[in-house]
């Protein structure tokens, strides 16, 4: 007996943080019996939600404010005509250019909705304007959390999951010839959307590790993954550097489906949210720098701030900047036996509080009590 129909709302079917988790998390709900539809505009991951056993619907969500009055009618009545032919039960929209489509007819429908919200870049007056009353707000870290709520805005905190299971400490040294890796250099792995401060902490990043190959470890290689409309600008950035110096080392791999290759050669890892996550998972040592700043070298003495703040991506106490990346980069390449040691004690601290299965659970028994209160 099906325990539910859910259609989940994104703008986009890209390689993102928030479409990952998502990602990860809908196999665990196929599994408890509830049929999932998955409606965004076409891009990478479409294909991939189909294969887990989704139905895909593809729309093309307008990103501004000034939607035309045809365009949104037209939306409008695809998505309605989603809701009666799926038999949907709940609505979950991550983003509002896509969700703020279906508010109404859900609405009209008696259809609930849940929303949750990934960061706190969002202008509360419009969230607020778009919701309304009428969905169950969820927040994914303590920092979102207590935002919303200044803002007037409860929520109930539910974390990002991580296939721990998947993720996890695998030998990669078969794999770095993949990279055209040798099997001796040191290897720093950045993994992000290339577009805003995700891109500007990249950018950082490689003169970080420039400034370290002259002043400490010579052989320094950087994997670079991510696609996105600032991808253009690392490259040159990469592509300069290489013609000056005379050396490559920085390797710019664009969108990359599977992190965990990357996350097995890698000595060191530098990221944020989802990425720092699943490479402490894979025993990796993270450097966490996000959107909102520096966390630094993930020891146990920080896990409690970096997971507070996502990893630097919803909070953090200090400026990113590349005199703080190169001492973190340097530290954690100088010392093997330390590097190798906060792996494993990050790995353990993943599988005990994220594991999607625990998570995926919540979100089932969520589903089940948002569907109750129709």
């Amino acid at each position: 007996m099906p325990r539910g129909n859910l259609l989940i709302l994104i703008d986009s079917f890209v390689l993102g943080g928030t479409e990952t988790q998502i990602y990860t998390t809908v196999p665990h709900l196929l599994r408890a019996g509830m049929n999932i539809v998955v409606v965004g505009a076409d891009g990478p991951l479409s294909a991939a939600f189909a294969a887990l056993g989704c139905k895909v619907h593809h729309i093309h969500f307008p990103l501004g404010d000034s939607v035309p009055p045809l365009v949104w009618q037209e939306i409008e009545e695809t998505l309605d005509d989603i809701l009666e032919r799926e038999a949907i039960t709940v609505v979950h929209g991550h983003q509002l250019p896509s969700t703020r489509f279906v508010v109404r007819i859900a609405k009209r429908r008696g259809i609930p909705i849940c929303f949750t919200v990934h960061g706190t870049y969002y202008d509360t007056a419009m969230l607020k304007a778009v919701l309304d009353d009428t969905a169950h707000i969820v927040s994914v870290s303590p920092p979102i959390h207590d935002w919303l709520q200044g803002n007037g805005i409860e929520s109930i905190m539910i974390p990002n999951g991580i296939a721990t299971d998947y993720f996890q400490p695998m030998d990669g040294s078969a794999l770095r010839p993949n990279y055209n890796l040798d099997a001796a250099s040191p290897v720093v792995v950045y993994a992000a959307r290339m577009a805003w401060e995700k891109a500007e902490i990249c950018m950082q990043l490689i003169n970080a590790c420039r400034s370290v190959r002259r002043e400490a470890i010579p052989n320094l290689q950087v994997l670079i993954a991510g696609g996105g409309p600032d991808l253009f600008r690392v490259v040159e950035h990469a592509h300069s550097i290489h013609t000056n110096e005379g050396a490559f080392y920085i390797h710019c791999l664009g969108e990359q489906l599977d992190l965990r290759p990357m996350f097995a050669i890698a000595d060191c890892v530098v990221g944020t949210g989802r990425v720092a996550m699943e490479a402490m998972a894979c025993g990796r040592p993270v450097i966490a720098a996000g959107t909102r700043g520096m966390v630094g070298i993930v020891t146990p003495a920080r896990y409690e701030q970096a997971i507070r703040c996502h990893f630097g991506d919803h909070d953090a106490d200090r400026p990113i900047t590349m005199d703080a990346l190169t001492a973190s980069i340097t530290a954690v390449l100088s010392a093997p036996e330390w590097a190798r040691a906060l792996g494993r004690d990050g790995r353990e601290r993943i599988v005990r509080d994220f594991d999607i299965h625990a998570i995926a659970h919540r979100w089932i028994e969520q589903y089940e009590q948002i569907g109750h209160s129709r």
